[in-house]
């Protein structure tokens, strides 16, 4: 897959620019600037990133516990993300 503009990766995934412009501020998100084109563009793999995050969003997951949660290579911080998310789930369901 080619790099793709933000408009393009916007209608993409279901979400706004100003979505995607907010992730990259709070680092969630890299973008990619070529000197001579103004846009943003997006790889495939910041792309599956983004899908990664709103996964993690449709399962309420605060985005601060994303940003652990992506970044964790042990992934030891991140089972405990979801299990206690899951909990807070099962807690919603059961009242």
């Amino acid at each position: 897959m080619n790099n793709l503009t933000i408009s393009q990766v916007s209608k993409m995934c279901g979400v706004t620019p100003r979505m995607l412009r907010y992730y990259e501020k709070i680092g969630l998100l890299k973008s990619q600037h070529v000197e001579s084109y103004a846009y943003r563009l997006y790889d495939s793999e910041t792309i599956l990133r983004l899908k990664e995050i709103i996964l993690l969003r449709k399962l309420r997951i605060p985005l601060k516990q994303i940003a652990v949660f992506l970044t964790d290579d042990t992934k030891e911080n991140a089972l405990q993300i979801l299990r206690e998310n899951l909990a807070e789930l099962n807690a919603e369901i059961t009242s």
